[in-house]
């Protein structure tokens, strides 16, 4: 009788493993797509603030280049300034995609983790359960990260934008006034 109840404990041990091994399966899944959308948000939002803001500063490039004639000083200064902010934008994305790959590595290493805790769940499920656990924790932890990295770099580039755009409207602005106060003009 004790064997028998011995045995039935261990089946219904190994059902409940069984179950919390699916649910966390669910959890690392339901986790996975949440990291997968939060990249998709991300690129979808930087590549729309990229070209809302690209197109102003082609308007402001054009103004720069009709003023080009009578201020020649102006306008190599004015170049100096479109070059670095393009090497600015460049190195950005050059990081977003470094990040990218980055979560993207960090995804897919955490799905081989996870393949091979669930490989190993058969042969010592009440073991492998603690290690499941760690693992959704940590993807947990790892997404949060993400996520809260993605939120800071999106404000800084929209804070650097908006820094490179007033500065932009600010020397056309001057290149205006140098104009309009210059002899040539008043005649």
């Amino acid at each position: 009788m004790n064997s028998k109840h011995s045995d039935a404990d261990e089946v219904t041990l190994r059902n409940l493993a069984h179950a919390e091994i699916r649910d966390l399966k669910r959890t690392v899944v339901a986790l996975r797509h949440e990291l997968e959308l939060l990249q998709a948000q991300t690129q979808t939002q930087v590549q729309q603030t990229t070209a809302a803001l690209g197109g102003e500063i082609v308007q402001l490039k054009t103004t720069i280049a009709t003023l080009r004639d009578e201020l020649e000083s102006a306008r190599i200064g004015h170049e100096q300034a479109v070059r670095q902010a393009h090497v600015a934008d460049h190195l950005e994305i050059q990081q977003l995609k470094s990040a990218a790959s980055a979560l993207r590595e960090a995804l897919e290493r955490a799905m081989i983790d996870k393949d091979n805790a669930v490989k190993n769940a058969l042969n010592g499920p009440l073991s492998e359960i603690s290690q499941l656990r760690e693992m959704v924790a940590s993807l947990r932890q790892m997404v949060e990260v993400a996520k809260a990295d993605n939120e800071q770099e999106q404000l800084r580039l929209q804070m650097q934008f908006t820094a490179e755009e007033a500065q932009l409207h600010g020397t056309v602005r001057a290149l205006r006034d140098q104009l309009e106060a210059s002899p040539a003009m008043r005649r």
